[in-house]
């Protein structure tokens, strides 16, 4: 019944998504932007993980900018076999690869690892995330295993469209929860 529940949202999260305009997708994501620049957690991290956005994901390119240029480490997640996932600093930000899945990512053997224990705050995508910080991603689960190989204190923002956001979603064990959710509207905070 969950599996179920779960692609029924991941399928309306991918109309959601494919349905904003160009024009609405710019402005939103720099509200989004905005909001996280202005968090304490963003503020005080001196190593934070983001992620190349997709075409239908909020697009954090400036903030990956303005990390960068006020001299935080930023790294993105690498893709590795089995369905694992490494954080990497790429070599060079104007030379990346593209994943099996089309996504973004540094170029084998041109970019340091970073072990996730050293990781202060990371940003993470999903299709679907609820007002208690559940987050449904695409089904894969490389988020979730990566997040628990994290320090217990490592801050975990989600980011999305407000339009992503549902009262609730089904979440499992294995789901891990954000500490934040940060959209083109509001904040939403989980309370434990």
């Amino acid at each position: 019944m969950m599996r179920q529940d779960k692609a029924s949202i991941r399928l309306k999260c991918r109309e959601r998504r494919k349905a904003l305009l160009a024009r609405e997708k710019r402005f939103n994501s720099q509200k989004i932007v905005q909001r996280i620049l202005q968090k304490d957690q963003f503020v005080h991290a001196a190593v934070i993980m983001m992620f190349l956005p997709t075409e239908y994901e909020p697009d954090i390119h400036p903030l990956i900018e303005k990390a960068i240029s006020m001299g935080k480490t930023v790294c993105v997640p690498y893709c590795l076999p089995e369905r694992q996932m490494a954080a990497a600093v790429p070599d060079d930000w104007t030379r990346l690869g593209v994943n099996c899945y089309g996504i973004a990512e540094p170029v084998k053997d041109r970019h340091t690892v970073v072990d996730p224990s050293e990781i202060d705050l990371i940003l993470v995508p999903g299709l679907a995330f609820d007002s208690q910080c559940n987050r449904l991603g695409h089904g894969t689960g490389y988020y979730d295993r990566f997040l628990t190989r994290c320090r217990p204190d490592t801050v975990k923002f989600g980011v999305c469209f407000e339009t992503q956001v549902y009262k609730e979603i089904p979440a499992e064990d294995t789901d891990v929860p954000m500490d934040l959710v940060v959209t083109d509207i509001t904040t939403y905070i989980r309370v434990p």
